[in-house]
């Protein structure tokens, strides 16, 4: 699964440095993409689009709370 996880990381890489924020994924993303994957999980584009950005908005809350 570590190689899967390695690849989805560098996806974003293949674009310019402009474009890059665009294809960004968050950890989030990447290890559901990656469990998908592996695991044939056979989740789709709209379930990563509903579900990941939860991940990013925890880190968010832990970064500005106390």
């Amino acid at each position: 699964m570590k190689n899967i996880v390695d690849r989805l990381n560098k996806e974003e890489y293949q674009y310019n440095e402009e474009e890059r924020p665009l294809y960004h994924k968050n950890c989030a993303e990447i290890l559901l993409m990656a469990a998908n994957e592996r695991y044939k999980l056979e989740l789709n584009e709209k379930f990563y689009k509903a579900i990941c950005p939860f991940g990013e908005e925890y880190n968010m809350k832990k970064l500005v709370e106390p």
